[in-house]
């Protein structure tokens, strides 16, 4: 089966790792698999990498595409693929379940949606082509239920571990060692900030307590500047960050205990370590028998507990793991067990590749949703916001200079346009003098944006590809929105401004 992973990222988290552990169990199950990753900023090259390696490290084929927003995610996808030619689209962001819900209604094509958490799909009107809709935990599945009045299949199947890359094993350290991982950005800064404030109070409790961090992010100055502070208040290094780890659940074993949520819980079980929920809402606190089934209904974020966070508390739970020598065989215990019984990655692979062949059955008969229409007036007026323009410099008879000053004069009073102007390469000694006429004739009105492409070589092939290419600046009405997705519906290519000049300068390349 040819199989197409989407999400957006934000950089290396829980959800990069079950996208990078789920692929490569499908891989290994004889499946071809491709992942794709956007972001609407631009990637840090630091992240991209880490990124990269993650799902190289585990051979699955992934590309990066930053800067991206719903049509222009949507737009790179049906550049770079054949998507016709994958079975099935596995999105696991709200954002791409957007882009899939426009590809899908371009090829009339379901989608299969896994919901890691609630942001994004508030709206009624997320989700409207998907085909099976994935939790990860039964907490989001009845949230979601919840806020729709129609059906929703409701299968829950939560993030695995790679057991087999687990191997338990006796701690060779000396101390009492407790190890927090998660992301490091402005969104788990105030976990952090718990976890640390929690360390300081242990350390109080007992001497041997020692912490260290993993997780990299955008706040890792602020972390560092952060434990500087800890360590130098309580007079020792109680804090070290370690940065990111690429096989976080194989180095677990190293550690007494594990703090954090979601997925480094499950990994901390099946490393045989007692794992506590702290996270950025309530706190879950150790994982024991008697808490597990709650804990586990909202995937261990904590989000269905009310318990504030105290550090006293966190720093006596600490304590009793490290003198509790019964208790704490008992957890290592349970965690494996339960691990084993439900949290294995092989065994979500297979359970998702039921749910594609549900997806591939109800494809037959899948009916087309109408587009949104609209009225000839709009559509004049969005498709003119955009000029192409190709002057030809050795043509006397063409006053090219008086063309684009009455163009730039005759939108005074109207919204902002832009006006691409092509440039041949072999358009004589008025070239240069082109370019600077066409600068400084449009540089006094703020209503016109100018984009001059320089060596176009093949304007014919241009002018054809452009009949069906609409320019789009930013997305700043519903309504803007709406018509992009009714104009990409109908086959044409949707571009973004500021993407222009490489879209174009690639499409020559592909016909020389």
């Amino acid at each position: 089966m040819n199989i197409l992973i989407l999400g957006e990222s934000t950089g290396v988290g829980g959800l990069e790792v079950h996208m990078s552990s789920l692929a490569s169990s499908l891989v290994r199950m004889g499946h071809n698999v491709q992942v794709v990753l956007f972001t609407p900023r631009r990637f840090d090259n630091h992240d991209r990498q880490i990124l990269l390696s993650l799902f190289r490290a585990k051979q699955v084929r992934v590309v990066c595409k930053d800067k991206c927003d719903i049509f222009s995610a949507a737009v790179q996808l049906d550049l770079m693929f054949d998507l016709q030619n994958f079975d099935i689209w596995h999105s696991h962001t709200a954002f791409t379940s957007e882009v899939c819900d426009m590809i899908g209604a371009r090829y009339n094509r379901p989608y299969v949606q896994t919901i890691h958490g609630k942001s994004g799909f508030e709206s009624s009107m997320a989700l409207r082509r998907a085909g099976q809709v994935i939790f990860v935990s039964q907490e989001l599945a009845d949230w979601f239920a919840s806020t729709r009045e129609e059906t929703v299949s409701n299968t829950v199947i939560p993030n695995g571990v790679e057991l087999q890359s687990i191997q338990p094993s006796a701690i060779a350290s000396q101390g009492f060692k407790v190890v927090y991982a998660s992301r490091v950005d402005s969104d788990h800064m105030t976990s952090i900030e718990r976890f640390l404030s929690g360390m300081v109070a242990a350390s109080r409790e007992s001497r041997q307590v020692k912490g260290e961090i993993f997780g990299t992010g955008s706040c890792v100055e602020s972390l560092v500047h952060s434990i500087d502070v800890v360590n130098r208040t309580v007079g020792k290094d109680l804090l070290v960050y370690r940065g990111f780890s690429q096989d976080l659940a194989v180095e677990l074993h190293r550690y007494n205990v594990v703090v954090g949520v979601g997925r480094v819980v499950l990994e901390a079980l099946a490393a045989g370590r007692p794992a506590i929920v702290l996270g950025r809402w309530g706190y879950g606190g150790l994982v024991k028998e008697e808490n597990f089934e709650v804990l586990e209904k909202a995937n261990f974020s904590g989000r269905n507990v009310e318990t504030p966070f105290e550090p006293s508390c966190f720093a006596q739970e600490i304590r009793r793991l490290a003198e509790d020598k019964r208790l704490y065989a008992e957890l290592c215990e349970l965690g494996r067990s339960i691990a084993r019984e439900r949290y294995s990655q092989q065994s979500v692979a297979t359970r998702t590749m039921e749910i594609y062949k549900k997806c591939l059955c109800g494809m037959h008969g899948l009916s087309v949703q109408a587009p949104p229409s609209i009225d000839e007036d709009h559509e004049i007026y969005l498709r003119e916001q955009v000029f192409f323009l190709a002057p030809d410099f050795l043509d006397s008879d063409r006053p090219w200079r008086t063309a684009l000053q009455m163009l730039s004069t005759s939108f005074t009073s109207y919204d902002p346009v832009t006006i691409v102007v092509f440039l041949y390469p072999d358009c004589g000694l008025q070239y240069d003098e082109a370019i600077e006429a066409l600068r400084c004739t449009l540089s006094d009105n703020d209503e016109v944006d100018v984009l001059v492409l320089t060596n176009i070589v093949d304007y014919q092939s241009i002018a054809r590809l452009l009949a069906r290419v609409i320019v789009y600046v930013d997305l700043g009405s519903p309504f803007d929105k709406r018509y992009l997705e009714t104009a990409f519906m109908s086959g044409c290519t949707i571009v973004r401004f500021d993407e222009l000049a490489g879209f174009l300068s690639d499409y020559c390349k592909s016909v020389e």
